[in-house]
């Protein structure tokens, strides 16, 4: 059978079939050559972390201030959002089609985050565990500590920034340095309520200690939790 021939609109270069077609449209009208492959669409920011690390909080004030930065969306901005942070599409949100000029990681307090972190549902740890090749334990606490440790471990090494939550508010140097390298005017940071988005009336929240960690018996995982937790700016005080 002779293979059907096709030319490629844009660049004039023919090409057969749908072998090199890169868009399977009726027409097969372009082909796989640099100048006819798509760019990624431009976005100032991408803004990574755990889940329950304070991301809707961010949102809302970078909105405020004029940076359309939508949670668990890409918009004119850029995202913000958990799963954003591995190319692996969570349901129709895929960060692979966008060009980040910089890509920022926020934390919380590992046990304030571990805590609320016990109400994420079964849908995300199943995400989590299938991206990082993950068998996690059936303790929550334990999963909720472990994720702390390797999700923001898997952040902060593709980050060009990473900052605390707890820094965010008016005037610090955290959020001159937000705004400076967002190019936007000088404005005060908003007053927001830091629980817009509080778990601790959930049945499934846990308020998890230091000594209810060491109890779970796994010494590799308090050293870990350190180490990250350092990293991130934090102590964990005995």
């Amino acid at each position: 059978m002779t293979p059907i021939e096709h030319k490629c609109a844009r660049c004039g270069r023919t090409f057969e079939d749908d072998e090199e077609c890169l868009i399977h449209n009726e027409d097969h009208t372009r082909c796989l050559c640099d100048d006819c492959a798509p760019t990624a669409e431009a976005r100032k920011v991408l803004i990574i972390g755990t889940g329950r690390c304070g991301t809707h909080y961010l949102s809302r004030i970078l909105r405020r201030i004029g940076c359309e930065v939508p949670h668990e969306r890409i918009g004119h901005d850029g995202g913000i959002g958990w799963f954003f942070a591995t190319d692996t599409p969570w349901n129709d949100h895929d960060r692979s089609r966008f060009a980040f000029g910089q890509i920022w990681t926020v934390t919380r307090e590992p046990l304030a985050t571990i805590s609320s972190q016990h109400t994420h549902v079964r849908k995300m740890w199943k995400f989590i565990g299938r991206v990082q090749n993950w068998t996690f334990p059936k303790n929550k606490t334990l999963r909720a500590a472990w994720h702390y440790v390797k999700w923001n471990t898997l952040c902060l090494d593709q980050s060009d920034w990473h900052f605390r939550v707890e820094d965010i508010h008016r005037d610090s140097a955290v959020y001159r340095e937000m705004r400076s390298r967002l190019g936007l005017r000088r404005r005060k940071c908003p007053i927001l309520p830091t629980d817009i988005n509080t778990r601790k009336h959930r049945r499934s929240y846990k308020s998890v200690t230091l000594d209810d960690l060491r109890a779970l018996g796994d010494a590799e995982l308090i050293s870990a939790l350190r180490d990250v937790s350092a990293r991130c700016g934090y102590v964990l005080n005995d």
